[in-house]
């Protein structure tokens, strides 16, 4: 399977094809490699650290045991269903192992009882990791570039109205010039601020839902002292923007 792009890997967040039993998640944003590994995660298990049906290898695990991979994805589940494996980092250990794994896969000698999320850095068309996943009908690469300021505000504004929330023209502006383009800041930015505005479900009819800029003011971090503590101060006393 090629690399997935634009509308294919929103697809594929949403439903992975039953046959792919192994993702290479990579990019320079390295908070939405790890937002999506955790959605591709969740297809197979509703808890993360499963300590039944989830395990997380190291490049020490795969170098000491080189065959180590195949084990896990051909072990069985106490509980039934898939396993879920996964490991982060696009060194030698994991190249050869993905190598071994498919080339056993190939050769019929078993079938695969667990998905292999697999969370690296960023990764050159011609990174054998990337090249020998990428070759294969069974795989799938899916990258996570930095998003432009348009993709970004929609995400923003999407996340918001899952919140009941929207989000003014000026006040979206000053958000996005003020935090770095990485997907894990920008979410634990969007969780406080939704914190801040109180839950949906307290909200009345005549409650103020478009936050303006006085709120994104009040929520944004201070890059060099950062005003968290503060803000949970706000909440938990019940001073929130409800």
């Amino acid at each position: 399977m090629v690399a997935l792009k634009g509308k294919d890997i929103g697809g594929f967040l949403k439903k992975r094809p039953a046959a792919c039993f192994l993702v290479l998640i990579y990019g320079g944003d390295g908070g939405m490699v790890r937002e999506r590994s955790d959605i591709v995660a969740r297809q197979i298990v509703d808890d993360l650290h499963d300590p039944f049906n989830t395990v997380e290898l190291t490049n020490a695990d795969l170098k000491e045991h080189p065959g180590r991979l195949a084990d896990e994805a051909a072990a069985l589940s106490f509980m039934g269903g898939q396993r879920l494996i996964r490991y982060r980092g696009s060194d030698d250990a994991i190249s050869k192992a993905v190598k071994a794994l498919l080339a056993i896969v190939d050769a019929g000698s078993f079938e695969p009882n667990a998905l292999i999320i697999i969370e690296a850095g960023s990764l050159r068309k011609t990174a054998g990791l990337r090249k020998t996943i990428e070759a294969h009908k069974r795989t799938a690469a899916l990258p996570c570039y930095e998003q432009s300021a348009a993709e970004n505000g929609s995400y923003i504004q999407e996340t918001l109205a899952t919140e009941g929330l929207t989000i003014q023209p000026e006040a979206l502006s000053l958000w996005m010039d003020a935090l770095p383009p990485d997907r894990g800041i920008l979410q634990s930015e969007l969780e406080k601020l939704c914190l801040y505005m109180g839950p949906q479900e307290n909200r009345s009819a005549d409650d103020q839902t478009a936050i303006g800029l006085a709120d994104v003011k009040a929520c944004l971090a201070d890059r060099a002292n950062d005003d968290s503590f503060a803000i949970g101060d706000l909440i938990f006393s019940g001073q929130t923007k409800n």
